[in-house]
């Protein structure tokens, strides 16, 4: 849960922080959970950057370091591709924005199932939790 109050287009810089603190994260530790002996070795070709909106994904772009770049996406280019660490930003600047993605199953969908092993979920679950679809995953969290 990230308090977005700052959005440039539908991109929350708090939000795209928080993403590349985790990758970071996962990748000083070569693990997802350095706790579990079965946790494969994780490299950055593990992880992929996904939202539903544009331009989440170019202000995403621009703030990451170039050898991730090529590992963010919108859900539409990601489709087909699995990873084993997928890390979801939300993003959403308006109501209208948000109801656009929750509309149907299917962005949400093709976002859970691009993960192999580990999903995160990151956004402001306050806009997000009581939108059809995306309510059962922040019960879920």
């Amino acid at each position: 849960n990230v308090k977005s109050t700052n959005f440039v287009e539908n991109f929350s810089e708090e939000e795209g922080r928080k993403a590349l603190e985790i990758v970071e994260k996962i990748l000083k530790a070569g693990k997802v959970d350095p706790d579990d002996k079965n946790d494969k070795i994780i490299t950055q070709d593990d992880i992929k950057i996904i939202s539903p909106f544009r331009g989440v994904v170019k202000a995403m772009k621009a703030i990451a370091p170039k050898e991730l770049k090529d590992n963010i996406g919108t859900i539409h280019t990601m489709q087909g591709k699995e990873a084993k660490v997928i890390i979801f930003v939300l993003g959403g600047a308006s109501g209208g924005a948000r109801a656009w993605a929750a509309s149907k199953p299917n962005l949400l969908n093709v976002a859970l199932t691009r993960a192999k092993n580990y999903i995160y979920i990151i956004g402001d679950k306050e806009n997000w939790q009581d939108l059809q679809h995306f309510d059962i995953a922040a019960s879920s969290l």
